[in-house]
């Protein structure tokens, strides 16, 4: 099986709050003055105060850097950016790291530079777990942006390209500004420094990017030469006599990155929207609208309901879980990014006061070895804990072990949705009851779950409506004592105004929405799996509950992005049909100002969050919060080309 390679951790050996790379005898800044020296080699290098005063106002200027370290670039440039850009642009740092430090070592490392503490301090709250993969971090009130791509940077940088096919690296939606290239010492440090590295440094980069780098290696200044970098020396910092800075003046084609057929990729890439308008009020629509609200666009938001989160948004206590593995799927890769992602989301204080951090214990008989390995560094996220530890936490009697999310808990959607449309940049109008589109140049998102394929243009998305009851229970003395959200096969919540939930049927394609005493049956023998004691307590009582209609897609992702024009894909395409593996030189052909945004199954609450940050920034061209190829296995368009390639696989 193919699952995620934990991280490993930088192993540090301290002289005094100065740390060193064990594995490759080096240190991380300079004993002498750390912080001059970054700011000479990557600040000055890159000559960002005078351009960073030159930007026009809601701009974005795009970092990138090898080797994160223990961050002191970043919070470098982050201070600078704050004194010297303008209020309502946006700073984007993307940092890779094999080797991450862990939080202590980081916090430990950080209390060197008393100047940075509040920075420091931002940065701590907010770093992420040790986990392969992409972190997307929102700071200084979103003025800032930090990605952190854990993991080997050879693998990582690639993914943020929408196409690795190298004839379309110029028409990639976002290109890095300023590179910093830090990172060990190449001759302590060569994996870091390989010419292929360079190529996808220039992949990510456009006519005039610079670069900065504290070596002046004679084959780094090859490299950065071969792929269309004018390189020259400079005067280094303190006992270093020379460094590099470089320009990017020539764009030229990499012949060692695969090509892919681009079709993620807009044929005719649609300008920067000034004003939305979102289909639904949902727990989808109210977090796209949020998320576009908060970077300076205007949303209008349009609910056919009386108010927000009235269908399958609108039950009175949601459970914030995701399935925990280890394996390397797609489904599982964005449920274990959308989780972390979505724990820190929900701490902001004008959405907390919707969130119950009381805690998550996911029951299971034995904890998988790989998921085991991946989150042994990991505990703030999850830990496994026998039947005995499960029960103290609960409060009530469990008979199996399970994963303790400490940092989970659950969320009242309806008081979640009232939070995130409350904007100054959102107009919400309910009432409304939307039966056709009508393409004027204006950007719509359609966010309506099942009824976001009620409209000709989106006839054709296979999304399926799956109704689901839940079970409210009344508060006993035997169930008072529970004390966090317990899942099973189905989920207990922790009493909230004297009433428990426990959820709940799946019952697709039935799209009645009545209120059956089989499925709270249903629900009542999903309680017993979990706590006997609990389900006899209310044998005898009159349920109450609520019906509503999720929706899914076939392969239980949902769908997140431009909507495609199917026609022309199966025309532009239509060469898949007789070779699954053949190369197509055509970007993608999509509905102009036309984006979907549903088909979130019963994982909303974990999934939209990091998916509203995706679209956004496709949206706004910023940089992808996810890997490429997460944000391919979310396209709406996946589904043409699979039915494409499916129809050669059927010959």
């Amino acid at each position: 099986m193919n699952t995620h390679k934990p991280l490993i951790p930088a192993q540090l050996h301290w002289r005094d709050d100065t740390p060193e790379a064990v594995d490759f005898g080096d240190i991380y800044f300079s004993r002498d003055n750390g912080l001059a020296e970054s700011r000479h080699v990557f600040l000055n290098g890159n000559d960002l105060r005078e351009r960073w005063r030159q930007l026009p106002p809601s701009s974005k200027f795009v970092i990138a850097e090898t080797g994160f370290g223990t961050g002191l670039n970043f919070l470098l440039a982050w201070q600078l950016w704050l004194d010297t850009a303008p209020p309502n642009a946006t700073l984007f740092f993307i940092s890779t790291e094999l080797h991450p430090l862990t939080h202590a070592d980081l916090q430990r490392a950080l209390s060197h530079w008393q100047e940075l503490a509040p920075l420091s301090e931002e940065l701590l709250q907010h770093y992420p777990n040790l986990l392969p993969g992409f972190h997307v971090v929102r700071l200084a009130q979103g003025r800032v942006t930090l990605l952190l791509l854990f993991g080997d940077a050879q693998e990582t940088l690639p993914q943020l390209l929408d196409s690795q096919h190298s004839d379309f690296f110029a028409q990639n939606p976002w290109h890095v500004d300023a590179w910093f290239l830090d990172g060990f010492a190449p001759a302590k440090n060569p994996q870091l420094w390989q010419n292929t590295l360079i190529e996808q440094i220039a992949s990510l980069s456009k006519t005039g990017t610079t670069l900065a780098t504290f070596t002046a290696a004679g084959q780094v200044r090859r490299d950065l030469s071969a792929v269309g970098f004018s390189v020259k020396k400079i005067s280094g910092y303190g006992s270093k006599r020379e460094m590099l800075v470089a320009t990017l003046t020539e764009l030229k084609k990499s012949h060692t990155i695969i090509n892919k057929t681009p079709w993620l990729l807009h044929a005719q890439p649609q300008a920067k929207p000034q004003h939305i308008t979102v289909i639904g009020a949902g727990l989808a629509g109210c977090h796209i609208a949020h998320a576009l609200a908060e970077r300076g666009i205007r949303v209008t938001v349009l609910e056919q309901h009386a108010q927000a989160a009235q269908e399958a948004s609108g039950n009175p206590q949601g459970a914030l879980y995701t399935k925990l593995s280890a394996n390397n799927a797609s489904l599982t890769r964005f449920s274990l990014s959308s989780l972390q992602f979505a724990l820190q989301h929900y701490q902001q204080p004008h959405l907390k006061t919707a969130f119950h951090d009381c805690g998550l214990l996911q029951l299971q008989e034995n904890p998988d070895p790989a998921l085991l390995d991946l989150m042994k560094n990991n505990a703030q996220l999850a830990q496994w804990l026998d039947a005995e530890q499960t029960s103290q936490i609960s409060g009530i009697a469990l008979s199996r072990g399970g994963w303790w999310l400490p940092q989970s808990g659950w969320i009242n959607p309806q008081q979640l949705c009232k939070a995130l449309l409350d904007h100054p940049n959102i107009n919400a109008k309910f009432d409304c009851n939307i039966t056709q589109l009508q393409r004027d140049n204006e950007h719509i998102i359609i966010a309506c779950a099942n009824a976001s394929k009620q409209f000709s243009h989106t006839a054709w998305l296979p999304l399926r409506a799956v109704r689901g009851q839940i079970t409210q229970l009344p508060t006993n003395t035997t169930s008072e004592t529970l004390r966090c959200v317990v899942c099973d096969e189905g989920y207990l919540t922790p009493a909230h105004q004297q009433q428990h939930c426990l959820g709940a049927s799946f019952i697709p394609d039935d799209t009645a929405t009545d209120l059956r005493h089989s499925e709270q049956q249903h629900n009542m023998s999903l309680l017993n799996a979990i706590s006997p004691a609990l389900h006899n307590a209310w044998q005898n009582e009159k349920l109450q509950g609520r019906a509503a209609l999720r929706c899914t897609t076939p392969d239980h992702l949902p769908m997140v992005g431009a909507l495609p024009d199917r026609e022309i894909f199966l025309r532009d395409y239509a060469a898949l049909r007789h070779n699954a593996k053949v190369v197509i030189n055509n970007t993608g052909s999509y509905m102009n100002g036309l984006w979907v945004f549903t088909g979130f199954g019963g994982r909303g609450l974990c999934y939209i969050p990091l998916a509203a940050e995706l679209l956004a920034a496709q949206l706004l061209h910023e940089p992808r919060p996810v890997p490429q190829g997460i944000q391919q296995a979310l396209a709406p368009a996946r589904f043409v080309i699979r039915e494409l390639v499916q129809t050669h696989a059927g010959r």
